[in-house]
């Protein structure tokens, strides 16, 4: 394994970059393939500086020979963590090259170091009382959960906070397995076991392999692929609880990107398998219309499938609707 010179990885990366990792009011570095140096945070997504692509493009390159990764050509793209030490903390980057860009382009997304909770998102208007006593309960019996949104809508940190709740309403002995691509999410709970895709071991294989653990709750961190299908299969076999976040644009949308997800199995839609094994579809929005930045707008019930309409039976248990008067005024 190619050792990383933290020294010569800091020089070539630049101050501008380290200064941002340092920063606790910024929450995600953007680095555009014409050199824009753009960050967002506390406050919101701003340009700072202009960087050299040559010194990103050697930094990269570096970091994905210390993961034992290609970057070429051939492999123009790669999802990494950045090292453990301060002031990379080990950070999620999301790097794509030429020839898929004209230039080198990166996204840091940085953990987030404070600890979150539901009754947090209640205090600070993401969620509605209402909203709040649906998931409540929903984590106390069990349900599982997909949580949805478009890109930077607040999907991990959403999970976060549901996953906080779990030692609150359920079970602390609970035994817990927690699947990612990138580690991003934290369950306070003491039986817990984190695994990790890696370019050998897939999804599908570590959902499989969970399944043998005896877990309480399987959740998985993000499903982007055909790993859906084992997703579903694992809280088919009695482990309830399991929560994930996949994109989407309602709820109701929420289903179809999870039928496209199964297809890429070379099977049928799964709907049998998706009405038995999903219980509650959660989306949270972001915009600058919300006085909090960002909120739970829908919360839905899956109830089952219509054979007749070819559509599934899905009821909203709650719907954003401004009666708190959350809305900023125009």
């Amino acid at each position: 394994m190619f050792e990383l010179s933290l020294d010569l990885f800091k020089n070539v990366i630049g101050t501008q970059i380290l200064n941002c990792l340092a920063d606790p009011k910024i929450n995600e570095i953007i680095i555009n393939p014409n050199g824009d140096l753009i960050v967002e945070g506390v406050k919101p997504k701003h340009k700072i500086a202009q960087v050299n692509q040559n010194d990103i493009l050697h930094a990269m390159n570096l970091l994905a020979q210390y993961r034992g990764v290609y970057l070429n050509a051939n492999n123009p793209k790669m999802t990494v963590a950045l090292p453990m030490d301060y002031p990379f903390n080990g950070a999620r980057v999301q790097v794509v090259i030429p020839p898929v860009t004209q230039a080198p382009s990166l996204t840091i997304r940085k953990h987030l170091k404070r600890e979150i909770s539901l009754k947090s998102y209640l205090d600070q208007g993401i969620l509605e009382q209402q909203a709040y006593d649906i998931l409540n309960a929903a984590i106390q019996n069990h349900q599982n959960i997909i949580v949805s949104g478009q890109p930077n809508a607040g999907k991990t940190t959403l999970t976060l906070a549901l996953l906080s709740q779990i030692p609150v309403v359920g079970n602390k002995d609970e035994r817990i397995i927690l699947i990612e691509d990138k580690p991003e999410l934290i369950v306070p709970v003491e039986d817990i076991v984190y695994m990790q895709t890696s370019n050998n071991i897939d999804m599908t294989a570590l959902v499989q392999c969970a399944v043998a653990m005896r877990p309480d709750r399987i959740i998985i961190g993000e499903v982007t692929d055909k790993a859906a299908l084992g997703m579903l299969k694992a809280w088919n076999t009695g482990t309830g609880g399991g929560i994930s976040t996949l994109h989407s644009n309602n709820t109701k949308a929420t289903l179809q990107r999870l039928i496209d997800l199964c297809c890429e199995n070379n099977i049928p839609a799964p709907i049998s398998l998706i009405t038995t094994t999903v219980q509650i579809l959660v989306h949270i929005e972001k915009s600058d219309q919300f006085i909090s930045g960002r909120k739970v707008t829908q919360i839905s019930l899956l109830q089952g499938y219509d054979q007749n309409h070819k559509d599934f039976i899905v009821t909203d248990l709650y719907k954003f609707t401004n009666q708190s008067g959350d809305l900023n005024e125009k």
